[in-house]
């Protein structure tokens, strides 16, 4: 398992965005095609209290992701878990993959210790389709890919709560005892 419905939050907290933190992509006939995450100041209400624990939330790192194109298999760069509460979702796939066989991945410019994966080395795994308001726990150490399913641009919005020390396997086990 490489991701955890927490569930639906019907009102969306109140949040607002600080600085550019990082992206993840390339400048493509003068626009930037990729991730952007932008730090976001959230409020934590009782909706989103009744999902996630208080504790997760104050210790968690707040960003708000943008993604305006299809994202190669890859793994996050400095992230062990994140919860993304989606705003928006274009009709996008999360694929998950397990690595088969000899890994073949290289990194771009500004990845730590994460990857792109050529996708002949990768079996797909589990997979998701978010709708607005989804709120899931993702195992983002896990090579996963944001596929759309439909024609048309492409604008997911989400924003994440995201641990570099907390593991999914341990962040979904405070998930089960709340």
């Amino acid at each position: 398992m490489n991701f955890y419905k927490i569930g639906e939050i019907e009102h969306i907290p109140d949040f607002g965005t600080g600085t550019a933190i990082t992206r993840f992509g390339e400048v493509v006939d003068g626009k930037f095609k990729g991730i952007n995450y932008s730090s976001a100041f959230i409020n934590f209400t009782n909706a989103l209290n009744a999902l996630v624990p208080r504790f997760a939330f104050d210790a968690a790192e707040k960003t708000l992701m943008t993604i305006n194109c299809e994202v190669p298999p890859h793994n996050d760069s400095g992230i062990e878990c994140a919860i993304n509460i989606y705003l928006r979702t274009s009709n996008c796939l999360t694929q998950f993959y397990d690595v088969k066989g000899d890994e073949q991945s290289f990194q771009i410019e500004n990845q730590t210790n994460g990857f792109i994966f050529l996708p002949e080395c990768l079996e797909p795994a589990d997979s998701f389709v978010a709708k607005p308001g989804d709120v899931y726990l993702l195992n983002v150490r896990q090579p996963h890919s944001v596929i759309p399913r439909s024609p048309g641009p492409i604008d997911r919005k989400a924003l994440c709560l995201q641990s570099r020390t907390v593991t999914f396997k341990e962040a979904l086990s405070w998930l089960e005892r709340a």
